[in-house]
């Protein structure tokens, strides 16, 4: 697997100088980590648990107990926390079993996975109707999902206040419409705020008759049309008014973070529009429900 090669130090008498086989290495480059933030199942199993788990919710003790994700999608990210924080129980929901493929995504990222941990729950649910009771979760994720609940997401937000115990966590990264990503169309064309600099119907025409440059989603694709119809559905949000949503529930700003463009390029199409709005790609929330009083 490993040669040393020809010393010319004595420190290097020490260390020794390593290379790879030529085989080794073919297969370590197919390894997600290899290929680094390009690698979906990298991106998921490694940077967004990390985002979660260690920036967001600073390794948090409650990340042991009972943990709810509502939009689990392929459930990639929640198997690296229930791997890594190994919770009393992980539920992941979502309205579409993704998370069929997961052992074949695992298996084919160098990660066998014999059989789903025995604290990790799947449900094809509604997050608009939670199916647990009142003050069932330690913490609650939300990445990526409230944008795409069509017809609103206040009923989610709602939900997940009701489920969260007194002092549990909610962490929550929505997606911003009106960022230069927002629209999610990407694949077909990566102008910055294109959806917001050309008619709806050249947008439309574009989805409907374009192949999309597909990203690697670990074999996760969908239809022109399921494109064009995620993009309606969204969800027009803007990170002031949902961080004024979320004080109305009277949760405590725990942590937060954005990630922003490095600069805005303003066209006529973009005045009527914010800098700040425009500017924030994607905001990472963490709240806590307050305490019960127990002398009231």
């Amino acid at each position: 697997m490993f040669s040393i090669n020809g010393i010319e130090s004595a420190q290097q008498l020490l260390l020794g100088t390593w290379s790879t086989h030529p085989e080794t290495e073919a297969r370590l480059n197919q390894l997600s980590w290899r290929q680094g933030m390009t690698n979906w199942f990298h991106r998921h199993f490694c940077h967004a648990a990390k985002v979660i788990g260690e920036l967001c919710l600073a390794n948090s003790e409650k990340l042991h107990g009972r943990i709810l994700d509502i939009g689990a999608g392929e459930g990639i990210t929640d198997l690296s926390i229930v791997l890594r924080y190994q919770p009393q129980e992980l539920v992941a929901l979502d309205i579409v079993d993704y998370i069929k493929e997961l052992p074949r995504v695992c298996e084919e990222n160098g990660l066998p996975l014999q059989k789903m941990p025995d604290n990790f729950t799947f449900l094809q649910q509604s997050c608009e109707e939670i199916p647990y009771a009142d003050e069932s979760f330690d913490v609650v994720i939300s990445w990526g999902s409230l944008e795409h609940i069509a017809g609103g997401y206040r009923k989610t937000l709602d939900e997940v206040y009701r489920v969260l115990k007194p002092g549990g966590l909610f962490f929550v990264a929505p997606g911003l419409y009106y960022s230069a990503i927002g629209s999610h169309l990407g694949e077909f064309d990566p102008t910055p705020h294109l959806h917001l600099r050309i008619p709806e119907a050249d947008l439309k025409e574009m989805v409907m008759t374009t192949k999309p440059t597909i990203m690697d989603r670990s074999g996760f694709n969908v239809t022109n049309e399921d494109y064009w119809r995620f993009y309606k559905e969204l969800n027009p949000i803007r990170l002031a008014d949902f961080e004024k949503e979320l004080r109305s529930y009277g949760y405590i700003l725990i942590r937060a973070a954005i990630r922003t463009s490095e600069i805005v390029e303003y066209d006529a199409a973009l005045q009527p529009y914010s800098i700040l709005d425009l500017a924030v790609e994607e905001p990472y929330i963490t709240v806590q429900k307050p305490e019960k009083n127990l002398n009231s």
